[in-house]
């Protein structure tokens, strides 16, 4: 029997997520990204209740990467961000604010998609 899909959405600027979200399609298929936008509020609110969102920590307007975690969670989803250079100082905000993960900015796309299933089986981790 097949693993069940495991939803994606990116709320990102960066291209490296955006590189880890083509992997996923040729390399893993039981992930499949959703939706992609570089502000939440371009995602409709139907693709987050039962998503993993896959976020960076680059700020999108005046939204803080905080703004953005707590949001994302309000919204019913699941939330992993991938840290910038700065890793791990923002580890300890980004968790206190609802992160499931956190990746530094080095991760491979093999270690962000099995991040991606522990957080879809409930983890809450420190990708180090």
């Amino acid at each position: 029997m097949d693993a069940p899909t495991i939803s994606i959405v990116l709320v990102h600027s960066s291209p490296r997520l955006a590189a880890l979200a083509d992997s996923f399609a040729s390399g893993y298929p039981d992930l499949e990204v959703i939706a992609r936008a570089a502000s939440l509020d371009a995602i409709p609110a139907a693709h987050l209740l039962h998503a993993i969102v896959l976020t960076d920590e680059a700020q999108s307007g005046s939204e803080s990467i905080i703004d953005r975690i707590r949001s994302i969670r309000a919204l019913g989803a699941r939330v992993i961000v991938l840290a910038d250079d700065d890793f791990p100082a923002g580890v300890v905000p980004a968790m206190a604010a609802g992160a499931d993960a956190v990746l530094p900015p080095t991760s491979s796309s093999r270690r962000v998609a099995e991040q991606v299933r522990l957080v879809a089986n409930r983890a809450r981790l420190i990708g180090l």
